[in-house]
């Protein structure tokens, strides 16, 4: 019997039978792996490579569990005992080779980060002078509600983005082409539907708003792709633009030279949205509730953003009851300071995820983490602090020379709406989008309450009243904002 037994039992594979035996496992493991998801283009669990890097059998045991390597291939093919068997096995053939990839640390800030700044704020900085160069008078309105609507739908779109990206899937180009004309779309139709209730229909301002959503959302689609050089090609025709708005006098060809060239970045940066990008039905998926409920919680959160920077934008450039044509364009140069500190705000950022990551990764004292952590936190506050005041002072001297007649308020807004903008971005990161639109909240109804007091008090609400109310709606939520930043910074399970 014991003689039968040795007869029929499966020979253990060893020496190059071994090697062609595992490489073909390797290969079916991949394909049995692909099955199990079919939205997947790429293994999860790549026997290979796991083998290659393990620490432990164990780890390898795991992933032949994970794909489903069945018992017959296990006895029969290999001849091992078991699962565990056969980890072992491969553990000690196959050599060991770290991972080249697995360092997944963050990296800090540098000049890439500042690029990256400069093609939000030319566009941003050429906006309003470009208008009034070309001659464009816009209701009081139309702008805020650009920016508002603009600054949501491009959170939207890249929360969208990243969750399919997270699937390994994208935006067909159809799906591109219907998004980058329904939300423009819909946008027109939200300024026509203002427009009626104010009984102040502007056909010029339907233009503006869509054309500017579209470009809100084309960009979000070509950042969550990494495509961020298509940006800055768009940055020479609204440079352009900008330097023929303030510049160009009244020369007879500054109207069109303004407005063409800020026509064509904006088609610069939806053409490359839809370009180069598969017009089937690809790998389709359809999103889960949670991330739709994502999406909609950052489009929120774009909107109280893209309505705080607007006030601060109007508060500037505005007068009156309209945004004039013949102001002086260097009204405008008050915004500045917020839009040219961008890219210092893009660096603080990655350097502070860099630090938390090196923290994280060399702390053994839980106390002592918590402590460094929150100094990283409040160093990057400062440091961005000191650059927007910097270039405001820089900017108030470049007004009073134009005789602009700046004040401090304005300036002051805007600055504290950048710290405000740097914070809300830490907490957003770590903390979350969930908590982060809490402290929204609170700050909304406790502003909205002071605001509704002030007037039924027999108070004017002018423009001086707006900028003192906005900036202290800015320190609140900015305090706010602190305390949960700062929480979420320093748990360890979170900053990595």
């Amino acid at each position: 019997m014991t003689m039968l037994a040795t007869a029929v039992a499966p020979t253990r594979l060893e020496g190059a039978a071994f090697d062609e035996a595992l490489a073909e496992l390797f290969t079916r493991s991949t394909d049995l792996d692909q099955a199990l998801d079919s939205a997947s283009t790429e293994p999860e669990h790549d026997l290979q490579a796991i083998a290659s890097a393990a620490v432990d059998p164990l780890e390898i045991a795991a992933a032949l569990e994970a794909v489903g390597v069945p018992n017959r291939t296990i006895t029969g093919t290999f001849g091992h005992r078991d699962v565990f068997d056969l980890a072992q096995h491969i553990y000690d053939h196959v050599a060991f080779r770290q991972d080249a990839t697995a360092d997944d640390s963050p990296r800090s800030g540098g000049l890439a980060d500042l690029k990256r700044g400069a093609m939000f704020a030319v566009p941003g900085l050429a906006f309003t002078d470009v208008l009034r160069a070309g001659g464009v008078s816009l209701l009081w309105w139309c702008l805020p509600l650009a920016l508002t609507l603009g600054w949501a739908v491009g959170q939207l779109v890249a929360s969208v983005g990243y969750a399919l990206a997270n699937a390994r899937t994208r935006l067909t180009g159809g799906e591109r082409l219907v998004l980058l004309g329904g939300l423009p779309l819909a946008a027109a139709a939200c300024t026509v539907a203002i427009g009626a209730v104010s009984d102040s229909v502007d056909s010029t301002g339907i233009i503006v708003v869509a054309l500017f959503v579209a470009y809100m959302a084309a960009s979000a689609m070509l950042l969550v792709e990494s495509r961020d050089a298509v940006l800055g090609w768009s940055l020479v025709p609204a440079g352009l633009a900008a330097a023929a708005a303030i510049w160009g006098s009244e020369m007879s060809w500054q109207a069109p030279l303004a407005l063409g060239a800020e026509l064509t970045a904006v088609a610069i940066v939806v053409g490359a949205a839809l370009y180069g990008v598969p017009w089937g039905n690809g790998a389709c998926r359809t999103l889960r509730g949670h991330e739709l409920g994502g999406a909609a919680e950052h489009f929120v959160h774009g909107a109280g953003c893209g309505l705080l920077a607007s006030v601060v934008l109007t508060l500037a450039i505005t007068t009156g009851t309209s945004v004039s044509a013949g102001a002086p364009p260097s009204v405008s140069i008050a915004s500045w300071p917020l839009l040219l500190s961008l890219g210092v705000m893009e660096w603080h950022h990655r350097t502070l995820a860099a630090t938390l990551h090196r923290l994280n990764a060399v702390s053994v004292d839980v106390g002592r983490y918590v402590a460094r952590a929150r100094r990283a936190f409040m160093r990057v506050v400062a440091c961005y602090g000191a650059a927007i005041v910097g270039f405001s002072v820089g900017v108030g001297i470049v007004g009073h020379l134009l005789g602009s007649g700046l004040s401090i308020s304005r300036l002051g807004v805007q600055v504290s709406l950048g710290v405000m903008l740097c914070i809300d971005l830490v907490a957003i990161t770590y903390a979350g989008v969930e908590r982060t639109l809490r402290c929204w909240s609170v700050s909304a109804v406790v502003g909205s309450a002071g605001i509704l007091w002030f007037t039924r008090s027999g108070h004017v609400m002018d423009f001086g009243s707006l900028r003192v109310w906005t900036l202290a709606c800015c320190v609140l939520l900015a305090a706010s904002l602190t305390l949960t930043a700062c929480r979420a910074v320093s748990n360890p399970f979170q900053s990595t």
